[in-house]
């Protein structure tokens, strides 16, 4: 409520399409680009912005199809302070996989799915599955990562995001099933 009041005119906003919902392209009174990270990240598109932005070419390529906007792209970038130091490849544990998904689906069918079939391509597989919890700090999961050798991320819409990028900064070898 308060924002409405202290944006003048002239102002630059960026926000993020998860706040989409919020309508700001109609509500507020400044300059508005919409940095749109994935297709996953709002229910319906604020389609009263100023400009857009996309994350990758499929986002764009889904901007275009979806809703008839153009949008140039913007590539992510990878915080390197924020990382932990990573051990050595030889120091981290060889049976401890790390696994990450922002699935729009309930996430434990898709991972239970996931490690089913691998289980039946691959049975006694010496390996254990840690399921990276939504929510966690950034510098935490830096740190687990720091310590990881195996890295699987189960994102079917996202395309390969951020979080591939930051574990393979951090040593990790990184798979997918997209």
């Amino acid at each position: 409520k308060d924002l409405a009041g202290a944006v003048q005119p002239d102002d630059l906003m960026l926000p993020l399409a998860a706040f989409a919902d919020l309508l700001f392209g109609l509500e507020l009174r400044c300059r508005k680009l919409l940095y749109v990270q994935g297709m996953n990240t709002f229910k319906v598109l604020d389609g009263f912005m100023d400009g857009y932005v996309a994350v990758s070419g499929f986002v764009r390529q889904f901007l275009q199809n979806t809703y008839g906007l153009e949008a140039p792209v913007i590539h992510p970038f990878v915080d390197f302070a924020s990382f932990a130091e990573p051990a050595a490849w030889s120091d981290r544990d060889p049976t401890l996989v790390v696994v990450y998904t922002k699935a729009p689906v309930p996430v434990k069918p898709l991972v239970d799915a996931f490690l089913a079939r691998l289980g039946a391509r691959h049975p006694g597989l010496p390996v254990r599955f840690h399921l990276v919890q939504r929510g966690i700090p950034h510098v935490d999961l830096m740190a687990q990562l720091a310590r990881t050798r195996y890295v699987v991320a189960l994102s079917p819409l996202e395309g390969f995001g951020l979080f591939p990028l930051e574990a393979m900064a951090s040593g990790c070898a990184v798979v997918g099933f997209h």
